[in-house]
């Protein structure tokens, strides 16, 4: 009313109800079972669960307009109130006016539950006497009461008769499954051989409204996304089909009185290449209908690290001179296509003509958010001793 400043006094001597408790139970289970001397089985199951984001549970956005900071400020610094809006005499607080008062625009109205997820995932491995082992594991993870972030200001909208703000909702899903290949080799100490692939996706989906209208008796009515792409599972941003790790580690033998071995000696050299699938997007061009999801991918991420090491024994301590080496053949990987949110043209410049933009709506450089780090070299220096 214009003659009280809010205050945590004012917030505390509200009546208040504690939150209600979840209580979850979390039963896992474990098997790891020979078949040969050579072969094991091995199988994993449980629940987990997890805290909603910490942001999303307790989020509360609060909008002073600027008609009222100015004011405020005003009164605050003992200057002149005449011509500003909202100021009457005689007070020490600004006044909300209609259309545009001070208010509350985002808060976490429910409780949120833990969000949960239950993981399946079998396997086998195989030795291949002194040459190497193979590992095999394909895994099913379904995931429940999930908070998905909203999209776009006016999602999730919670109606009041005495105005609106935007909230977080519990009981979103989504899944992933795929499977994973690991062959390590075992014939030398001095030479090792790492290869990995795996395929997977991991989608999302909304089951949750998209706006909450409240009656003046209280009584919630739900409105759920009308276009059909949105009622969709979609891809998760980190989703990769394909990724292909090799690493080839070299160690040299100490063994040997001759003048190289003495300088080679401890020296090792590791190489880390990765091809990694692009991550996903919806583009929806004039033929497409409106049911399309998922339907553009950016390029695939391929890099190729190093690293080189050469250690000193001194008695019983060690001296170690290193040096890091990541994307080392300088390759350009597409990180964004440009600042699709300000710029309405990017999504379609980089689909029809192939245009990647280094530069936002502003005029801004932004080639280090479009693009992965460039090459980098480091070096360092280890000391260990006893």
């Amino acid at each position: 009313n214009g003659r009280v400043k809010y205050s945590f006094e004012n917030v505390f001597d509200k009546p208040r109800t504690p939150s209600p408790s979840f209580h979850r139970l979390s039963p896992r289970v474990g098997v790891s079972y020979p078949i040969t001397d050579g072969s094991v089985l091995h199988f994993n199951y449980g629940h987990f669960y997890q805290l909603p984001p910490l942001d999303r549970m307790f989020e509360l956005g609060y909008f002073r307009p600027q008609y009222i900071v100015e004011c405020q400020r005003a009164y605050d610094l003992g200057l002149p109130t005449e011509g500003l809006r909202s100021c009457p005499a005689g007070l020490t607080h600004a006044i909300s006016q209609g259309g545009d008062p001070e208010r509350v625009v985002a808060l976490s109205l429910d409780d949120l539950k833990p969000e949960k997820t239950v993981a399946f995932e079998v396997g086998i491995a195989q030795q291949f006497g002194d040459v190497g082992v193979l590992d095999v594991t394909g895994f099913y993870k379904d995931i429940f009461d999930q908070v998905l972030p909203r999209v776009g200001l006016f999602d999730r909208i919670v109606s009041l008769p005495t105005g609106t703000f935007v909230s977080n909702f519990s009981g979103d899903y989504g899944d992933a499954r795929g499977f994973e290949v690991n062959f390590r080799t075992l014939f030398s100490r001095h030479v090792t051989f790492d290869l990995n692939y795996s395929f997977s996706r991991t989608v999302e989906g909304r089951a949750t409204p998209g706006r909450v209208n409240y009656d003046t008796t209280g009584t919630p009515t739900f409105i759920y996304d009308d276009e059909a792409s949105q009622r969709l599972a979609t891809e998760k941003t980190f989703s990769r089909p394909h990724i292909v790790r090799a690493n080839l580690f070299l160690r040299y033998p100490t063994a040997g009185r001759r003048w190289y071995d003495r300088a080679l000696g401890g020296t090792s050299l590791s190489v880390l290449g990765r091809y990694v699938s692009g991550r996903v997007f919806t583009y929806l061009g004039p033929d497409d209908p409106p049911s399309t999801v998922d339907n553009q991918r950016f390029p695939a991420i391929h890099q190729l690290d190093l690293r080189l090491e050469k250690q000193f024994t001194l008695g019983t301590h060690a001296l170690a001179l290193y040096s890091n080496v990541t994307n080392l053949f300088d390759t350009k990987n597409l990180r964004s296509f440009g600042d699709a949110v300000f710029d309405p043209e990017a999504t379609a410049d980089f689909v029809e003509d192939g245009t990647v933009s280094t530069v936002d709506a502003f005029g801004y450089d932004i080639s280090a958010q479009t693009y992965f780090p460039p090459r980098r070299v480091l070096f360092g220096v280890r000391y260990d001793f006893r």
